[in-house]
């Protein structure tokens, strides 16, 4: 992700969803609906929530907003794994 500005006024209002006593999953599901990316829902999940990107991976990644595509990923992610493998040894 080149340019994160245009995510500023989502990470504020995930944060004002947040205190509002919003769960992870609707505000995640906020960020799809607004046309938001994976990527780009785990950046602003990582401001909005102030967590490190790896946590804001996780939670993204297994919420239910992005359910439809857990599986692609996760093929994806175990040929990326395969292909490090082989490369190394």
């Amino acid at each position: 992700m080149k340019n994160t500005t245009h995510l500023v006024p989502l990470v504020d209002l995930c944060q004002q969803q947040k205190v509002a006593g919003n769960t992870n999953e609707e505000i995640i599901a906020f960020l799809r609906a607004q046309g938001c990316s994976k990527m780009e829902s785990i950046f602003v999940v990582a401001h909005a929530f102030t967590i490190g990107l790896n946590d804001a991976k996780e939670i993204v990644h297994l919420s239910k907003a992005w359910t439809d595509v857990y599986e692609r990923d996760n093929q994806f992610h175990q040929i990326m794994e395969e292909t490090c493998r082989k490369e190394e040894g």
